[in-house]
């Protein structure tokens, strides 16, 4: 492709690179163009500030009536991706979840479309990690805080309600999830245990080659005295990026439901930066 510097473009992938990380859909500039052994390479600056050199396919012109094109396997949640949550009752209410170029998109039954989106790179002090929009409007925010655990409140300020907390924890290494509604019975995930594909048995932090992490996991959602009350399942594909599907309560609202997702995302976006066999520029 042909790219005129100057022009604004963003990553279509989590790019870890020798001076950091750069986020999927990071907007940036990019500064020169040119060939190498046939090749495209590209010099973009960050709007954070890093300078890195790419391949056509890890950048896209930035443009807002584009839908992204879905990334390779460091991005959990991609463009294309379609996370469906239906509780398995006759209360049962959609989840549905796609990454576009400015956050998740969510789309629940009966409910406004929200989308869940980074704060920015420089925030305020106490400011959130994300926000929960519905329209304009930010109905919620998520706070990262010790330990990856994530907290929702009801707007995005620190003095707004709890709407819940999701909060990870590793058994040898391996990702488990507490979903905690403020309004409800918290639940928690057992470990993601693989479906499919030949690598390593679960969702795991010492996988150190892409074919050991790729492939499908599946965790029951329990609740605190051992009832099955759902599930989530992730597939991580090398080529067509992760895809999600499950059974969530209704009493899990969406922007909650998003921050669990978001979790699942930042878990694999850790494998995927410490594998062996990707170039990091490629990841």
């Amino acid at each position: 492709m042909s790219i005129i510097p100057g022009a604004r473009c963003r990553s279509t992938r989590t790019i870890v690179f020798p001076g950091g990380v750069v986020r999927q859909s990071t907007s940036g500039t990019l500064v020169t163009q040119r060939e190498n052994l046939g090749r495209e390479l590209f010099t973009v600056e960050f709007d954070g500030g890093q300078k890195v050199i790419l391949f056509a396919h890890e950048i896209e012109l930035e443009r807002d009536d584009v839908p992204r094109r879905r990334p390779p396997i460091a991005a959990v949640l991609v463009a294309g991706l379609l996370a469906t949550f239906a509780a398995g009752n006759a209360g049962a209410t959609m989840f549905s979840a796609r990454q576009t170029h400015s956050g998740l998109t969510i789309e629940r039954a009966g409910s406004p479309s929200g989308k869940l989106m980074s704060n920015g790179w420089f925030r305020r002090p106490h400011a959130p990690t994300y926000v929960y929009r519905e329209g304009s409007a930010v109905v919620a925010g998520v706070w990262n805080s010790g330990h990856d655990a994530g907290i929702v409140r009801s707007s995005p300020t620190e003095d707004a309600p709890v709407v819940g907390r999701i909060v990870p924890t590793w058994k040898d290494d391996e990702l488990e999830l507490t979903i905690e509604p403020a309004d409800g019975a918290a639940i928690r995930t057992t470990v993601f245990r693989r479906e499919n594909g030949g690598g390593a048995e679960a969702l795991d932090r010492g996988a150190s080659t892409r074919v050991a992490l790729q492939g499908a996991y599946r965790a029951t959602f329990r609740s605190l005295n051992g009832n099955d009350v759902g599930w989530m399942s992730v597939d991580v594909d090398a080529d067509g990026g992760t895809r999600f599907a499950g059974d969530l309560p209704p009493a899990i609202p969406p922007a909650l439901g998003a921050a669990a997702a978001a979790a699942v995302e930042r878990e694999v976006d850790y494998i995927y930066a410490s594998v062996a066999d990707v170039c990091p520029l490629q990841r």
